[in-house]
């Protein structure tokens, strides 16, 4: 069984990094969305992202 989910997998030949960014940026949309990001860390992301 493993064998053949396996097999499936290296057929599909999906990014791993790209999947786990876009759940990464998606989750963090979601959240900030639903106001549940403190404002603190928003700022601190536009600082990380402004050097």
């Amino acid at each position: 069984m493993l064998e053949t989910l396996a097999r499936r997998l290296t057929l599909l030949h999906l990014p791993i990094d790209r999947i786990v960014a876009v759940a990464t940026v998606g989750g963090f949309l979601w959240l900030l969305l639903d106001d549940r990001i403190h404002p603190l860390a928003i700022c601190l992301l536009q600082a990380y992202l402004s050097f």
